[in-house]
């Protein structure tokens, strides 16, 4: 079906959010509704590979972290983190404690959101003695869990993982990623994986759509052609 074709789309979605997509077109309603379904189309297929690299993230990350010591590293002394970062730890162990009397390392671990690990990789306080992140964790841990990350630099990393969030994000509050170097996002999702473990890169790529429904857009905004 040509979406195009539905006239009531914008009374469905409200005005004021479809009208990200006629400004994009200048008022065309028909190529504005395609983009909308496109859109669709492009944030859905992005979720197989996002959901590969927050799982292999998280995991490798908490490893690095555990090495050595109690799979509870945040409970410990010498783990100091932002006050912002902690709150989010604090109020993800207390979310649990109300479904779960006890929850174990590995469920609280699957609970904390991929904002929470991405923050790791920030600077926290610069030269600090205790909440440097370059010093305190990545230097000492975290360069660990991306192995095959040759010469990585951490805020390099941080800075294409905080676009890799904000799509994720949009996606989540079903917003519009359009606008976004969606290209480069599905690059950046894949070396990042691929500097976790080679076999994370291949799973995605064998499991992956983004780009078949990228290079297709044209043809689904121009034709009113979508593959759902």
């Amino acid at each position: 079906m040509d979406v195009g074709a539905i006239g009531t789309l914008e009374q469905l979605i409200s005005v004021p959010r479809f009208q990200t997509y006629l400004g994009h077109y200048r008022g065309n309603h028909h190529l504005a509704a395609r983009l909308y379904a496109w859109n669709i189309e492009v944030s859905s297929a992005f979720w197989g590979p996002l959901s590969i690299l927050e799982v292999a993230l998280r995991n490798a990350m908490h490893n690095a972290l555990s090495k050595g010591r109690p799979d509870t590293w945040w409970d410990l002394p010498s783990t100091h983190l932002m006050d912002n970062h902690r709150a989010i730890l604090d109020e993800t162990i207390a979310k649990l404690q109300r479904k779960i009397v006890t929850p174990s390392p590995g469920q609280i671990v699957a609970a904390l959101p991929f904002g929470f690990w991405t923050r790791f990789l920030d600077k926290g306080i610069p030269r600090h003695p205790l909440l440097s992140y370059e010093t305190a964790f990545w230097q000492p841990r975290l360069m660990n869990a991306f192995p095959e990350g040759v010469a990585l630099k951490r805020k390099v990393l941080f800075a294409d993982l905080t676009q890799i969030r904000e799509m994720r994000n949009r996606i989540a509050h079903h917003e519009p990623i359009f606008k976004m170097p969606l290209e480069t996002i599905c690059g950046d999702i894949s070396r990042i994986a691929g500097y976790i473990h080679v076999d994370a890169a291949a799973i995605m790529g064998g499991c992956s759509r983004v780009a078949r429904v990228l290079d297709r857009k044209q043809d689904a905004i121009m034709h009113g052609r979508n593959s759902f």
